[in-house]
C-alpha cells in the first residue's frame, strides 16, 4: 500500500465514524452533514498532520475542499440510512403495541 492508499482509507474511516456519531447526536439531516464534513475533514487533516510532518500543510487547500465533499457523501448516504430505520423501527414498534 502506498500513501494514498492509507489516506483514503484514513479519510473514509475518519468521515464515516464522525458520520455515524453526529447523525446520532443531531437529528436535523443537513445539519448532521454540513457538521460531519467539517468534524471529518479537520480530523483528517489533524491525523495527515501527525503522519507525516509539517509537509502536509502544503496540500492543505486541496485536500481541505476533497475531504469536506468527500465526508459530506458519506455523512448523507449515512444519514439517510440511519433515519430509514428509525422510522422503520418506529413502525414496527407502533405496530406490535397495537396487537
Amino acid at each position: 500500500m502506498d500513501e494514498g492508499s492509507i489516506g483514503l482509507i484514513v479519510l473514509f474511516l475518519t468521515g464515516s465514524s464522525t458520520s455515524i456519531v453526529v447523525n446520532l447526536v443531531i437529528k436535523k439531516l443537513w445539519i448532521a452533514v454540513i457538521l460531519s464534513a467539517i468534524i471529518g475533514s479537520v480530523l483528517f487533516h489533524l491525523f495527515a498532520y501527525i503522519y507525516g510532518g509539517p509537509d502536509t500543510i502544503m496540500f492543505l487547500p486541496i485536500s481541505l475542499v476533497v475531504g469536506a465533499i468527500v465526508v459530506s457523501l458519506l455523512a448523507l448516504v449515512i444519514g439517510l440510512v440511519m433515519r430509514k430505520n428509525r422510522k422503520r423501527q418506529y413502525r414496527f414498534r407502533r405496530h406490535k403495541k397495537q396487537k
